[in-house]
Formats: structure tokens, sequence, C-alpha cells
């Protein structure tokens, strides 16, 4: 149905309940002439008379009842339609499917759930804690968490913190016992915590840095583990070496429970980006959730 044709059946159920053109056409927002052109339009388009007109009164004919009787609840259905779907467009609805490592979903989801459930309490968040680096686009995730270097390509990225500075920690009793390595090479007469990456099974290669020049070395692993807090509490119960982001351990550094080693080699990484596909339609609960992360880190940058 065209927009002229349901605008005639409008202004035919509107002359039908006021009995009036004039206050038909108050009630639809017309002028009394164009409503009652509009009924003209729609007689000549059925071939049919729906009212009788007098100088003083206007009454359906039968016809005109019919067709109002049987159109009435069909433009009702028509408005109720209308009227959801103003308050859904108006509304946030859907689910955010998000993909991000354990760190990262205590140290920086975590915060912005209860805030978006509280201010969304008709979208969903469902989160995937996950260390293996999926692809979120062939999981089907909306959003994902991760270091910066580890962003696949063509994503639209949102650094969620600066350069990340990593460090190679053990307990001060293991030092007592086995000394403190003084360049990368020494690591190779240590004890060492591996870090298994969840994705394929390899051990996280330990590369360190200094004046440009870049050394991987190889290290024994005496614990192997792929959770970053296991390896802290190795570490600090002098299991090894450990080499993590600073940031997860400071903590434990300032307490004495750590103590850092090999500082002018240790690297610096891009932090932590949320990152997410470029969506040409992206849905009302994924862009509120967006924008309220952008608003939160605005917010944190102007804190003193």
């Amino acid at each position: 149905m065209r927009g002229g044709e349901l605008a005639q059946l409008r202004s035919l159920l509107a002359v039908v309940e006021k009995r009036s053109f004039g206050r038909a056409a108050a009630a639809v927002g017309l002028s009394a002439p164009a409503l009652s052109q509009s009924v003209r339009a729609l007689e000549e388009r059925l071939g049919v008379q729906l009212f009788r007109r007098t100088t003083r009164s206007v009454t359906p004919t039968d016809a005109g009842l019919r067709l109002a009787e049987r159109v009435g609840p069909l433009l009702a259905e028509v408005v109720a339609a209308e009227k959801e779907a103003a308050g859904e467009a108006g509304s946030v609805r859907g689910v955010v499917r998000l993909n991000v490592p354990r760190v990262a979903a205590i140290r920086w989801l975590a915060p912005w759930i209860g805030r978006f459930a509280r201010e969304y309490p008709d979208a969903v968040l469902d989160v995937t804690v996950d260390d293996a680096l999926r692809d979120i686009v062939a999981g089907r995730f909306d959003v994902g968490i991760r270091l910066g270097e580890h962003l696949a390509p063509g994503m639209v990225a949102i650094p969620l913190q600066g350069k990340l500075t990593l460090a190679a920690v053990g307990s001060p009793a293991y030092f007592a016992e086995h000394g403190e390595p003084q360049v990368p090479a020494d690591l190779a007469q240590h004890r060492c915590i591996g870090f298994r990456l969840p994705t394929h099974g390899n051990l996280v290669r330990w590369q360190f840095e200094r004046r440009g020049r870049t050394v991987e070395v190889a290290t024994t692993s005496a614990v192997v583990v792929d959770d970053t807090e296991l390896a802290i509490r190795a570490a600090a119960a002098g299991a090894g070496i450990a080499y993590m982001p600073r940031d997860e351990v400071i903590a434990d550094l300032e307490a004495g429970r750590l103590r850092s080693v090999l500082e002018p080699w240790c690297r610096t990484l891009p932090g932590m980006h949320l990152y997410y596909a470029r969506h040409r339609h992206a849905s009302p609960a994924l862009r509120a959730f967006l924008a309220m992360v952008r608003a939160d880190l605005k917010g944190r940058r102007r804190a003193p």
C-alpha cells in the first residue's frame, strides 16, 4: 500500500468517527479542504460513494461503514507497529559478544559491566574469557581486547593504556640462592617460568631489547603455565624467573614479594587495545557499549 492510499484510509476513518470534515481534519492534522480532497480521491479510486454530504452533515454510506469496519482494525495494527518500532529505535537492545583475556576481563571489562547493565537494562553483554587470541570475526564476536602487537589487520582499535613495559621477576629468596642475571644470556643458567599460549600451545619467546638491539633468549622452563596469575604466584614462591607485563606484578614488587632484574633490557610493547571490525550497521547495543568505553577512557584521561 502506497503512502497516499494509507492517508486516504485514515481520512475515511476520521470522518466516520467525527461525522464532520472540519473536526476530522483537526484530528488528523490536515486542513478541511485537504481532507475532503483525500476522501474524494479514495471514492474515485474505489468507484463508490463513501459519504452523503449536505451543507449541515456528513453521513457514511453503507459502503463507507463497511470499509471503515474492515480497515479500522488493520490501521490500528499499523499504528501500534509504528509506535513499537519507534520505541525500539529509541532504546538500546541486543547482545554484544566479547572475547577478552583474563587479565583484561578483570582490569578493564569488569568495571564496565555494572555500568552498562544499569544504563542499558534491555541489552546483554555476553563475555567469553579466553587467552587464546582467537579471531573475533571468525568466532562471531563483536569486540575483543588484546595487546597492540596481537591485533588483526584492518580492525578499529581503541587504546586502553599507554605502552606496556615487561619485567623479569623472581623472589628475593630465589635470587639469594641463584644470584641475579646481569644480561639476558645469563638466563640460560636460571630456572624460568614458561608461559604456554593457548592458541597453538607454543611457549612465549623471551625477547629483550637495548639500544635498538633485540635479543631472543632460549630459556629452560622449570614450570610451564598458561595463566598469568599462576605465573606470578609461582615466581613469588621461588620457582624461578617470570617475564610478564610490569603492571601485573607492580603490587608484588612494591610489597617485596618479587624483585625485578634486567630492567635496562626489558622490552616495551603497545598496551592493551579494545578492537572490533568496522560495521556499517552496528547494533544499538554495540554502539552504546563503544560510546560508553570511549566516554570512560576520556574521563580517565581528564582525571587529575
